[in-house]
């Protein structure tokens, strides 16, 4: 076998323009759309991984928020729970406090008209018992010792102050009368202790005058200048009843 050595160098050479021409006019051109498909193809990923981690940094974020949001709703429920809880003590609280007040009330207002009827009960019973005994005193009253009445009186009129019994003693100086009033009637027998006994404290000049009031229902009423002594009964029982009425009110 011969080689045709022209042949070859020139094949060869039509290679080497060939590799040449494909390297400047073809393979750059491809290797640069090559690696810029390349550069965009990274590019694309790198946005894609940017994306898919703004999109978990997101789902995150809204995760947080949601459970944010859950635990805010919690505190709200949780709050709103303990305010209600509140308001209804309180409510009962003041409901209690209203109640007890209106019971308290409703106690004392019973204690007071209770106070008012047994009052108004203790009055009546007491003018109703001085009535009576009015009445009894002034039918069945036996008759009274004049003697006795005559000293009761007196020795009434000698408990006065020393200053009024000295201010009597100068008024009969100048108008020497005193009366005498009782229930019934006194005759001379009777009138004499009275007689006596004045005479006696203001001197054989004074004038004892007699006279009766059956309203005095038993008793005496000595009738001086500038005094009066009353030893009566209807004194008496107007004092009793003077006396229950004024507990009757205090018992209200």
């Amino acid at each position: 076998m011969q080689i045709d050595w022209w042949t070859l160098g020139l094949q060869a050479l039509n290679f080497l323009v060939l590799a040449w021409l494909l390297t400047r006019f073809f393979y750059r051109p491809v290797r640069r759309v090559l690696a810029e498909r390349q550069a965009r193809a990274e590019a694309a990923l790198r946005e894609a991984e940017a994306r898919e981690a703004a999109a978990e940094a997101e789902r995150q974020r809204l995760e947080q928020a949601r459970a944010d949001f859950e635990a805010e709703k919690a505190e709200a429920w949780r709050a709103f729970q303990e305010r209600l809880e509140a308001e209804r003590q309180s409510t009962l609280a003041a409901a209690e406090e209203k109640a007890h007040r209106i019971i308290e009330k409703a106690r004392k207002d019973a204690e007071a008209e209770r106070r008012r009827i047994v009052g108004r009960a203790r009055a009546d019973i007491a003018r109703l018992a001085v009535t009576l005994a009015r009445r009894i005193l002034s039918a069945e009253a036996p008759p009274e010792d004049p003697a006795r009445l005559a000293e009761a009186t007196l020795a009434a009129l000698d408990a006065l102050p020393e200053a009024d019994r000295h201010a009597v003693s100068t008024a009969l100086s100048r108008n020497g009368v005193v009366e005498v009033t009782t229930a019934r009637p006194l005759d001379d027998a009777a009138r004499d202790p009275w007689i006596r006994g004045l005479r006696g404290r203001f001197g054989p000049g004074i004038e004892v005058r007699f006279s009766h009031d059956p309203d005095i229902l038993g008793g005496a009423i000595l009738r001086l200048p500038d005094a009066e002594v009353r030893n009566t009964w209807s004194d008496f029982l107007a004092e009793a009843e003077d006396r229950l009425l004024s507990e009757a009110e205090h018992a209200e």
